[in-house]
């Protein structure tokens, strides 16, 4: 471990402190689950759920127990650093701010302020002061320049909203539906935020739905541990859901199953959507998933037949192929049937924090925000919500154009890895004036900028729930206050952006936190902070605890286990006049992508397809380097059906070799009889960006080499590269009882 008391921010430690108990809330994803922490002398000496938190009651996963590592010194970043590569070396905050700031100033003088660019990460989204400072910060610029990781694996789920439009009332709750429907989502592993399934305790809310009658059907190429939970399982083969849910939408219009009262009402006609779907017959479906045809027709009459229904998506269908066509005929598919909360269903929760919400039914209609300024330089296309494509921020960098981007501040993020092909995507970032990244722990993107600010960690700062208050199936806010002294110099995340604005004479003026919409679109109350001297940390958080719900800042800090209210349930109000809006099914785009998508035929250049999967010890390419993460995964398995090992002539721990179109990769092959035939599953964000650093992939293999940047192998509108169910081969590399000197490929 690393950390020692000379690094704290104190004179010294006489005295042995008596060890305390604290509360606080785990940051590591949407869940938010209450967590009981023991610290002694500022060290963590255990970290456990708080079974008083009345939302979540003790439930936590090990993802907070690596919090416990990083808190005491495991993979931490102690200091701030300036140049690149080899060349880094420590400099305190209040010169680094200094320089950043000139050199900030001095490109926005030449360029102008859309030469600076921002990206954040997952490492961000659960700190609500940090995304108000850094859109305030981006605003006050004169920059909409901001690219995320969602660009990167869910923005498929925005394209649909804009193309679509949304039903107002939103899905039930899974354990609140007759039957479910999940695809290519492993949330009881992941707890990842899924439409419908709260991110805390996603198994016990699926069991708790299956005691109240909930079917439960999964789509998903592995057995995973949701998959488990399920009724009903198709494992179809990894890129083929637009066939699956295009076969399911004409099975539903053929046999009348859709919900007429609902098309009626909030569809209108569906003989454009009909025949667009004419050529998905039931045998043809079949031969392109891999699944019976009694399956599918099991599976489409028991979603569409129930009073109830509710469908979601995860990565899955959204890292692949047409990943925008999968995910809109999903929700297709959802619509017909009427999978959403309708008039009188129960609102459980209506915003403690940021409501009172009031839900009625209505359609908000589709707003194609991506034609619209402002726009890219390389792509005529503009923000989906308020973002731009991830995927394009090479070709913003790379040019020789005056209006180029030159200086970008990644927060909490890892761009460099997140981003696939890293041939193109590091030359980039090298082409940058200025990269500045602000993390906790050294990364590949740390490894390139030219100044890294370490920030602090959850249990070293203030923070409230707020950045996912309505993800929440009840009505629940917390505030918590930092226990752990912080090392030396280390800032918050916001008080860079307060810093650099002062610097630049800017005025930052905060609005509520509100992802993913852009700053111009965010209504409410601002607050304008004070530009000379530093804001108060309990003043931010007052304003957004006190101003847009139901609840007060006092309340919360008296609370340390947070605040439950169950009665604020609304129900859902009837439709008013009709307003003559109605969900957009079949617009042109869409209708020309799935006939391209009907007339192209499978490749049968590559045998395998090779699909993507997440872990339970890390959160993307966080706590990779983990002890706990590396004592059990200490490379990046490839997992293969045992027939298809068999085939090959493979046993587990031979290395093999992963070819696709775009590259290859090294990795160590295990059985794993939970993956179909044909199908070959590898966690991404792992491995080296540059192969000759580890030609063998001892360090575990990096995906992102198989996939690419090249526009023409990109979605359309949200430019998503395909990360999954990516074409393949695969040779023998060497065997697991011999060296690579006497590799075969």
């Amino acid at each position: 471990m690393y950390c020692q008391t000379i690094v704290l921010n104190r004179e010294s430690v006489k005295e042995p402190r008596v060890p305390t108990t604290e509360y606080t809330f785990c940051r590591n994803c949407t869940a938010q689950c209450g967590l009981e922490v023991t610290i002694e002398d500022n060290r963590l000496l255990s970290v456990t759920g708080d079974k008083n938190q009345p939302l979540t009651k003790g439930y936590f996963c090990p993802k907070a127990l690596a919090s416990n590592d990083i808190h005491n010194g495991e993979d931490r970043l102690f200091e701030h650093r300036k140049g690149r590569g080899a060349a880094q070396t420590g400099v305190e905050a209040q010169p680094a701010f200094d320089e950043i700031g000139e050199r900030l100033r001095h490109i926005i003088d030449e360029h102008g302020p859309r030469a600076v660019g921002l990206y954040f990460g997952t490492g961000a989204n659960m700190n609500a002061m940090a995304h108000s400072a850094f859109r305030a910060f981006m605003h006050a610029l004169g920059s909409p320049y901001i690219f995320s990781s969602m660009t990167l694996d869910q923005s498929a789920k925005w394209v649909n909203i804009s193309r679509m439009g949304m039903f107002a009332p939103g899905p039930r709750y899974i354990h609140d539906a007759d039957v479910g429907l999940m695809v290519g989502s492993n949330t009881v592993l992941t707890h990842a935020a899924v439409r419908g399934v709260p991110a805390a305790n996603p198994r016990k809310w699926l069991k708790q739905g299956k005691e109240n009658g909930l079917k439960l059907i999964v789509v998903d190429p592995r057995l995973t541990e949701t998959a488990r939970l399920a009724d009903l399982h198709l494992q179809i083969r990894p890129g083929e859901d637009i066939w699956l849910f295009g076969g399911m939408i004409r099975l539903v219009l053929d046999n009348g199953w859709e919900n007429r009262e609902f098309c009626d009402r909030w569809i209108g006609s569906l003989d454009a959507l009909r025949e667009a779907v004419r050529e998905f017959d039931l045998d043809r479906v079949a031969e392109r998933t891999g699944l019976p045809s009694s399956q599918i027709e099991e599976a489409t009459k028991l979603f569409a037949t129930a009073a109830r229904p509710s469908a979601a998506t995860g990565t899955g269908p959204n890292m692949s192929p047409r990943s925008n066509l999968a995910e809109h005929l999903v929700m297709v598919l959802n619509a017909i049937c009427a999978g959403y909360r309708r008039a009188g269903d129960p609102v459980t929760n209506t915003g403690y924090l940021f409501g009172p919400n009031e839900v009625q039914e209505r359609i908000i209609p589709p707003n194609r925000s991506w034609e619209c300024e402002p726009k890219l330089r390389s792509r005529d296309t503009g923000r989906i919500f308020g973002e731009f494509p991830t995927a394009l921020l090479p070709d913003e960098i790379i040019g020789k154009g005056e209006d180029r981007l030159r200086a970008l501040i990644v927060v909490g993020g890892n761009p460099a890895m997140a981003l696939v092909d890293p041939g193109k995507s590091l030359a980039a970032f090298d082409a940058l004036e200025l990269l500045v990244t602000l993390d906790v722990r050294s990364t590949e993107t740390t490894a390139i900028s030219d100044y890294v600010i370490s920030t602090s960690l959850p249990y070293e700062h203030d923070d409230i729930t707020g950045m996912f208050d309505g993800y929440n199936p009840i009505a629940y806010a917390n505030v918590v206050r930092g226990f752990m002294e912080r090392p030396h110099g280390i800032v918050d995340d916001w008080e860079f952006f307060w810093e650099i604005a002062r610097r630049l004479g800017l005025q930052l003026e905060l609005k509520r936190p509100q992802y993913p919409a852009a700053y111009e679109t965010v209504v409410g109350p601002t607050l304008a902070l004070d530009m000379t001297a530093k804001p108060e940390v309990a003043t931010i958080l007052r304003f957004y605890a006190s101003t847009f719900g139901r609840t007060d800042y006092d309340e919360l800090v008296a609370a340390p286990h947070g605040v439950r209210r169950d009665d604020l349930v609304n129900r859902v109000l009837p439709a008013s006049q009709d307003d003559g809006f109605r969900l957009d099914l079949l617009p042109p785009d869409v209708a020309r992508e799935l006939a391209e998508a009907i007339a192209e035929p499978r490749s049968e250049a590559f045998k395998y397809r090779l699909t993507t999967r997440r872990l339970l010890y890390t959160v993307n390419s966080a706590y990779r380097h983990a002890g706990r993460t590396r004592k059990r995964f200490p490379t990046n398995p490839a997992s293969m059906n045992p027939s298809d090992m068999a085939a090959e002539g493979l046993e587990t721990d031979d290395w093999i070799r992963i070819t696709s179109a775009h590259g290859s990769v090294v990795a160590r092959v295990e059985a794993d009889p939970t993956i179909r035939s044909g199908a070959i599953s590898l966690s991404h964000l792992w491995g080296k960006l540059r192969q000759e650093d580890d030609p063998d992939g001892r360090t575990g293999a990096f995906s992102g080499h198989l996939s690419s940047l090249d526009i023409a192998e990109l979605e359309s509108i949200n430019f998503m590269p395909i990360q999954s169910a990516v074409p393949i081969n695969i040779a023998l590399h060497s065997k697991a009882d011999s060296g690579c000197d006497d590799a075969r490929v």
